[in-house]
C-alpha cells in the first residue's frame, strides 16, 4: 500500500512535465505579442517558400498570398478572412474560411488566387480564439481575369526550418 501511495507522489512531478511537454507540442497556442505580429506578403508566386516580385499593388487581380509568422502558429485550425476596402474605410466581407494547419508551421501559402474586381482588399490570418497572426492590405489595379474567389481555397504550409533544411540540400549537391 505504501509503495502505490510513494510511487504516484514521485510519478505526478513526471506527469506534469509530460503534460507540459504534450500540450507545447500539440496545440496549445504560442502567445503572440503585440510586437510579434506576422506579416502577410503578396507577390507573383513563392519559389523555394521565397515571394517571388513582392508588392502592395498589382496590375492582374490573380495573385499570391504569403502569411508569415514569427512563431509556430500553435494550434490546429486557422481562419482566413477576405474584406473588400471601400473608399469611406468601410470593410466587405467577402470570404471566410477555416483551414486545417499543423500546429508547428510558421509560414502558410495561397497561390494564384483570383480577386473580384480592381480595389483594395484586407486579408487576415486568425486562431480560432480570434488572435491575429497576422493581416495586410493589397490594391489591385487592373482586372484580367473573370473569376470569383474559389468556394474553397486550396493552401500550403511550411516551417522555416523545413525550409532550411531545404535549401541545404540543394546547396550541397
Amino acid at each position: 500500500m505504501n509503495y502505490l501511495k510513494s510511487t504516484a507522489i514521485k510519478s505526478a512531478p513526471g506527469i506534469a512535465i509530460g503534460l507540459v511537454l504534450a500540450l507545447s507540442l500539440f496545440g496549445a497556442a504560442a502567445p503572440l505579442r503585440a510586437d510579434e505580429k506576422g506579416e502577410v506578403i503578396f507577390c507573383r508566386g513563392l519559389e523555394n517558400w521565397s515571394p517571388v516580385e513582392p508588392a502592395e499593388e498589382f496590375d492582374t487581380n490573380e495573385i499570391s498570398v504569403f502569411f508569415k509568422s514569427p512563431v509556430p502558429f500553435g494550434v490546429m485550425q486557422m481562419t482566413l478572412s477576405i474584406y473588400g476596402l471601400e473608399e469611406g474605410g468601410g470593410q466587405n466581407l467577402l470570404h471566410r474560411e477555416g483551414f486545417d494547419v499543423n500546429p508547428e508551421w510558421d509560414g502558410w501559402f495561397i497561390s494564384d488566387l483570383p480577386l473580384p474586381e480592381t480595389g483594395e482588399y484586407l486579408f487576415a490570418l486568425n486562431r480560432p480564439d480570434g488572435t491575429v497572426i497576422a493581416s495586410g492590405a493589397v490594391r489591385v489595379k487592373e482586372k484580367k481575369t473573370d473569376e470569383p474567389i474559389p468556394e474553397a481555397i486550396t493552401a500550403e504550409g511550411t516551417t522555416l526550418e523545413a525550409v532550411f533544411n531545404k535549401y541545404l540540400g540543394q546547396t550541397k549537391q
